[in-house]
C-alpha cells in the first residue's frame, strides 16, 4: 500500500479544528501530524503534554480537547 501525499499547506489552512485534531492524534509520527499541530498552534491551541490534551484560551475561559469524547 502506498503512502498518501503530503497535503498541501493551503488545504490545511481550510480545515476545520476537529480534522486537523483527527489528523494529528490519527497519524503519528507522519509529516501531516505535523502540519495539523502547527495550524492548531496558529489557531491559538496549546498542545499541554502532562495532559495530552490541546487546550485554547478564549478570555477568560479554558477549552480543552477530549479525544476520548468526540
Amino acid at each position: 500500500m502506498s503512502k498518501p501525499k503530503d497535503l498541501p499547506e493551503a488545504t490545511i489552512k481550510q480545515f476545520p479544528d476537529r480534522v486537523l485534531f483527527y489528523i494529528f492524534y490519527n497519524m503519528p509520527n507522519d509529516r501531516a501530524q505535523l502540519n495539523a499541530s502547527s495550524e492548531l498552534q496558529n489557531r491559538g491551541w496549546t498542545y499541554v503534554y502532562e495532559e495530552m490534551r490541546w487546550v485554547k484560551r478564549k478570555q477568560n475561559q479554558f477549552f480543552r480537547f477530549n479525544p476520548e469524547s468526540w
